[in-house]
């Protein structure tokens, strides 16, 4: 019962999340669905971590990347790859306003896991 709770009470704060952003930046704010695949030690160049997945269906999601600062991220990225279970990713585009998880230019930021 305490991790339905603890999964509506993140869906929910990533969703307010979400919306606070998207109206700060005026930028696309979007969700995958994903089984996280591999979680690569930030690069010395950028800082940034890369987080690879799939979709719960088989085909490939563009890779997204979180700030080396953001540990909270990194963590629940490393919970759900050693789970291998379904979450979802709250993501948003580096640059340009694409919704879609795979469209071949890996400029996504993960903003929030559940």
């Amino acid at each position: 019962m305490k991790s339905i709770f603890k999964k509506i009470n993140c869906a929910i704060a990533c969703i307010f999340f979400a919306i606070n952003v998207n109206a700060q930046n005026s930028t696309s704010v979007f969700t995958c669905d994903a089984i996280i695949t591999l979680v690569n030690a930030p690069s010395s160049a950028t800082g940034l971590f890369r987080i690879g997945s799939v979709q719960p269906n088989g085909g490939d999601n563009d890779a997204v990347t979180v700030n080396a600062s953001e540990s909270e991220l990194i963590v629940l990225a490393l919970l759900a790859q050693a789970s291998g279970d379904a979450v979802t990713l709250v993501v948003r585009p580096v640059e340009g306003g694409d919704t879609r998880c795979r469209d071949n230019n890996e400029r996504l930021t993960l903003l929030g896991i559940f």
